[in-house]
């Protein structure tokens, strides 16, 4: 990217929502898939350590319904700046405009694979001791999230299963929706239908999600409504999305 923070600049809609008060349990039931693998993150680095790493650095933030944290200047530029001024303290070197094109690997003693650095698209490598991953997804690729780090992780020996969608807004077969486009509505409950497959005993039958706000474009639903919704057919294709009512 040609700036730092392209993603963070959009996020919580300019205001980036930094992190949300609820309990570990709570943020693990909201993960669709194998929550146990975030396990030790969550139990390694808090919400509340978050909250407290910012507050060092001199960022005030503030709490807003359902335990969202923003800053209190509303601003995601803001974070950037914080985050660029303690990357400056510790002396990073950044590359702008620098896409990397893969990980360097080289053979170690027990005969498998050590990753050492990475190689750029203009030929120039960078070592190091570790190598951090950090390409985001595949869903908004006006960001840098081109994909480039599933091919990293197939490159380097890992399996990368089928990739599905999800934080993204939904496209509709309903012509009402068309005729809501411009419409942005809150207190909106949005639910996902369906019965699970396979006899999954983790999620429960019946019905998926609950959001704030939902807006529409043509055959799209957007905001909280369309985004938190939208994983729920990848892993449960029969669910029926999206049924909006007021509460």
């Amino acid at each position: 990217n040609e700036k730092l923070g392209k993603k963070l600049f959009i996020t919580g809609k300019g205001r980036c929502n930094i992190t949300n008060t609820c309990d570990d349990e709570t943020f693990f039931k909201s993960v669709v898939t194998n929550s146990k693998f975030l396990y030790s993150a969550f139990y390694g680095y808090s919400n509340q350590d978050v909250v407290s790493f910012f507050e060092s650095l001199g960022l005030a933030v503030k709490e807003e319904r359902g335990g969202r944290i923003f800053p209190v200047s509303d601003h995601s530029s803001d974070v950037i700046r914080v985050l660029e001024k303690r990357m400056k303290e510790f002396d990073v070197k950044i590359h702008l405009k620098s896409e990397a094109e893969a990980v360097l690997t080289e053979e170690d003693e027990a005969g498998g694979h050590k990753i050492k650095g990475i190689r750029l698209k203009n030929g120039a490598e960078i070592f190091g001791d570790k190598v951090i991953i950090a390409t985001g997804g595949f869903s908004y690729q006006a960001t840098g999230s081109t994909g480039d780090g599933y091919t990293f992780a197939k490159e380097t020996g890992h399996t990368v299963t089928q990739l599905r969608p999800a934080l993204v807004p939904i496209v509709t077969k309903e012509e009402y929706v068309t005729q809501m486009q411009g419409l942005a509505l809150k207190n909106i409950e949005a639910l996902a239908r369906g019965e699970t497959p396979g006899g999954d005993k983790s999620k429960p039958k019946g019905t998926y999600g609950c959001t704030p706000r939902a807006g529409f474009t043509a055959y799209k639903i957007y905001d909280d409504a369309g985004c938190k919704c939208s994983k729920w057919p990848n892993y449960y294709p029969a669910s029926e999305v999206c049924t909006c009512s007021n509460y």
